[in-house]
């Protein structure tokens, strides 16, 4: 991993501003840099990415340069239809196209046998990665979770702003604890009026990108773990106005009220 580009310091760690120190344990570094050897051997190669060339010109020949047009006209069938111009985007040689069809087959697999998707370092065995032709660089944003003392990574979308203190955490000392816990009842109330669930949100704990959760769950929540202090309660049960939050959990307090926490 370290011979695919210059720089010392190809690993960012982010720990949001909960987290004093900026230590990555020497197995989970291993692990990271194992899996992103492995992931390279099954990319597409550099020289087989277009440049949209058919769409630009097509693009240029309705609108002219420097045009802004509404995203709904451009893929519109009846429009622009712009999708039809994409073919040129990616050309598979022969190594991606043995490589999508492995993928394709254990997907398929899966699905009929009602199975989760695995893929391990033999199912790409006869790949032939000889002449292969990386990217000088990519980067992969992954998720650290920790349950019953093992380490997980999960590979997910880009987690927010790279740095600490970012959106909510950068305020988190200054709320009130009093001033964010709702009333069971009324939460009650309100479901029944618009038929959609309201419930507290929960953030699960990330070394790299601890400010975005999406979609993960806390397996720690429910086993007796202290919570947190006060300042990290979330401020608020809504997800948009959070930014920060895919991952919703209900957290019901003895008094009957509603405490969004932090997990």
């Amino acid at each position: 991993m370290k011979s695919l580009n210059e720089s010392s310091n190809y690993i960012e760690l982010n720990t949001g501003c909960k987290y004093s120190s900026k230590i990555l344990d020497s197995k989970l570094k291993n692990k990271i840099e194992n899996f992103v050897n492995e992931f390279t051997k099954i990319s597409p190669e550099i020289n087989n990415y277009g440049f949209l060339s058919n769409f630009k010109n097509k693009f240029m020949e309705k609108y002219g340069n420097n045009v802004e047009v509404d995203l709904i006209e451009i893929i519109d069938e009846n429009k622009f239809n712009g999708l039809a111009y994409l073919n040129d985007s990616f050309n598979a040689n022969d190594r991606e196209k043995e490589i999508i069809k492995i993928i394709k087959n254990k997907i398929e697999i899966a699905i009929f046998n009602d199975k989760e998707v695995y893929l391990v370092k033999g199912d790409f065995k006869n790949i032939d990665n000889s002449k292969l032709n990386l990217t000088k660089g990519f980067g992969l944003n992954l998720y650290i979770t920790k349950s019953k003392g093992a380490y997980d990574l999960i590979v997910g979308p880009n987690g927010g702003a790279p740095k600490e203190g970012s959106m909510f955490q950068r305020f988190s000392d200054s709320f009130v604890k009093g001033d964010f816990v709702l009333d069971l009842n009324i939460v009650k109330n309100e479901t029944n009026k618009s038929g959609i669930p309201s419930i507290a949100i929960t953030c699960i704990p990330c070394v790299l990108s601890q400010w975005k959760c999406p979609s993960l769950k806390n397996p720690n929540c429910s086993e007796g773990r202290p919570q947190p202090p006060d300042s990290t309660l979330c401020p608020t049960i809504s997800p948009t106005d959070m930014g920060m939050c895919d991952n919703l959990k209900a957290n019901n307090n003895e008094t009957g009220n509603i405490e969004p926490l932090i997990c």
